[in-house]
């Protein structure tokens, strides 16, 4: 399951920036940007880093990032068939 972040989470105090990383949903794509995402968290402290991912995909992401990186899963919409 995904980390939950609380919706105050995304509210900075004076001086906080925050990066969101969406990457493409492929394996290649997310594995570089999970190194990323971890380089920046740790280089720069005070930024805060989230990584938008589909739930598929959520386990693969949190084996490979630190608890210092955010991780928010967006579930696709489903719709009813158009027959």
């Amino acid at each position: 399951m995904a980390r939950t972040v609380p919706a105050t989470a995304f509210l900075c105090q004076a001086g906080c920036d925050h990066v969101v990383i969406f990457p493409f949903m492929a394996k290649g794509h997310m594995l570089l940007l999970l190194h990323f995402a971890t380089t920046l968290s740790a280089q720069h402290g005070r930024l805060r880093v989230t990584l938008v991912t589909t739930p598929g995909n959520v386990a693969f992401a949190q084996s490979r990032l630190p608890a210092s990186v955010g991780l928010v899963a967006l579930s696709f919409p489903s719709f009813p068939p158009l027959s």
